[in-house]
């Protein structure tokens, strides 16, 4: 779990090659321990191919995690490997298998009652409307990402769905709301 953690941190600082060290590492030893976090780890080592777009091993190692998950009872490990498939999905271009990964992803954090994965997956669907320029359904999964955002007091989230629905207000020439949500984006930034 150090060695994942240790990769996790390189994830986020973009450092994909040491970030990816560290996951086969964990990778390994989970392998050998028969430990069921393996599932999670995969699915790291396939989001650091999907950013590099080597799109055969992202799909490899999510299948490994797909794989894991389903011998374990990992709600929250699927429903993440969910929301990552519709991001492979929706970058290789199949973008109806994206929005049903997410929605497989809605299911596993409901089966929880895991908001934070719910509201990130409403986020993921309303970015996706947003660029198909159906703003109706960019704004109904947005503000739903909101409200849990809200609800759970996470910050980041409700920053992101804040630009987001200011974005989306803007391009339905909605100005006076598109510059109210736009000013609860810069103090959520702030």
């Amino acid at each position: 779990r150090i060695y994942n953690n240790i990769g996790i941190v390189y994830q986020a600082i973009k450092e994909d090659f040491k970030a990816l060290d560290y996951f086969i590492k964990a990778q390994k030893l989970q392998e050998k321990t028969g430990d069921m976090m393996v599932g999670i780890t995969t699915t790291n080592i396939g989001n650091i191919y999907l950013r590099q777009k080597n799109y055969p091993k992202a799909l490899e190692y999510y299948t490994k995690s797909k794989n894991t998950f389903d011998k374990s009872s990992d709600a929250r490990g699927l429903g993440e490997l969910y929301n990552n498939l519709g991001s492979y999905y929706l970058q290789t271009g199949n973008p109806s298998e994206a929005i049903e990964s997410w929605k497989k992803a809605i299911v596993q954090f409901d089966s929880i009652e895991d908001k934070f994965g719910i509201s990130d997956t409403y986020s993921h669907l309303g970015n996706f409307y947003f660029s198909q320029k159906q703003y109706n359904e960019a704004l109904d999964n947005a503000v739903k990402a909101l409200k849990l955002a809200k609800e759970l007091d996470v910050l980041e989230q409700v920053m992101n769905s804040e630009k987001l629905i200011s974005s989306i207000y803007e391009k339905q020439n909605r100005l006076d709301l598109a510059l109210q949500h736009y000013r609860y984006y810069n103090v959520a930034r702030d």
